[in-house]
């Protein structure tokens, strides 16, 4: 008989932790042995695979086992956290001819055939897709003269990178009935407002706190916010929160935020409570500010 087959890359998905990629071959191989590839430890990438978006801000291949003899190779490839031309489902990716040949060639007169770069796949999704979490932080109610900040920023599940798509939205449950006709709107609701609101959430990633100006909110309302995101993987997740504005004078805006990973009993969770007293300016009588007050404690089991 003649030497086995050239081994051929089978599949190619990312890893439930999709920061690599899990690269099977249809059988045992050399390990590139022949290319001068190394079978313990990392190699450089770019020396086995033909060129696809990302290959360059690979930090390393490394095969997953040892090696025996029969048993179809797999190897993992480390991606780059780099947003631009990396790796995504559907990339095609093919192995550089003749770096790959079978793990053994016996007839050593025969030709030991090598890999070819026609033979290619297209990167498929984890087999547990890491999925996206939204978290929405808010003090439920925003009493007169005050902003309305909201907290994206424990929302997890971009796979380290930016979101594929995010999109927020906002409209009013409740009341938002203008009270003066200053915009021709008397006792209706002021689309121009609630517009100037969606323009300002429209550009606005989870990395930072959001505030919606006082300027753009009607008294008494109920407004609500809602957030959608997808990461890389496909995978979305989505929440909303109600924020009930009202008329009340100086009323305390408490938010209260802690650790959002899980924590065994021996740890201490820690919460920090931030309060702001929202000040009218009433055209000289008082001063236009918040008074701001914060606390943290702590919880823990024994």
């Amino acid at each position: 008989s003649v030497n086995p087959d050239a081994p051929k890359i089978a599949s190619a998905r990312f890893a439930d932790n999709p920061s690599s990629l899990i690269v099977s071959f249809d059988s045992s191989t050399d390990r590139g042995a022949d290319a001068a590839l190394t079978s313990t430890g990392n190699f450089n990438c770019g020396d086995m695979f033909v060129d696809f978006p990302g290959l360059s801000s690979t930090e390393g291949c490394r095969w997953l086992s040892s090696f025996k003899e029969g048993i179809p190779d797999e190897l993992e490839m480390l991606l780059g956290p780099d947003d631009n031309g990396n790796a995504e489902i559907g990339t095609v990716i093919s192995v550089k001819s003749g770096v790959l040949k079978p793990s053994r060639c016996p007839r050593v007169n025969h030709l030991c055939p090598g890999s070819d770069d026609s033979v290619s796949v297209s990167v498929e999704a984890p087999r547990k897709p890491f999925k996206p979490e939204v978290k929405l932080i808010s003090a439920t109610e925003s009493p007169q003269c005050s902003d309305i900040e909201i907290n994206p920023t424990e929302t997890v599940g971009d796979g380290m990178r930016s979101w594929s798509t995010i999109e927020w939205t906002v409209n009013i449950l409740d009341g938002g009935l203008e009270e003066d006709n200053s915009n021709g709107y008397l006792g209706q609701i002021d689309p121009t407002k609630l517009q100037s609101i969606k323009d300002y959430l429209q550009d606005k990633d989870t990395r930072s706190v959001l505030t919606i100006s006082n300027e753009y909110l009607a008294a008494p309302a109920v407004y609500n916010f809602g957030l959608k995101v997808t990461n890389f993987l496909g995978e979305v997740d989505s929440k909303e929160i109600k924020v009930k504005k009202t008329k009340t004078i100086k009323q305390p805006v408490v938010e209260i935020s802690g650790w959002s990973a899980p924590r065994y009993r021996y740890q201490e969770t820690r919460f920090t409570a931030h309060g702001t007293i929202p000040i009218c300016d009433d055209g000289g009588d008082t001063d236009s500010g918040d008074s701001d007050v914060v606390s943290s404690f702590g919880l823990s089991y024994t």
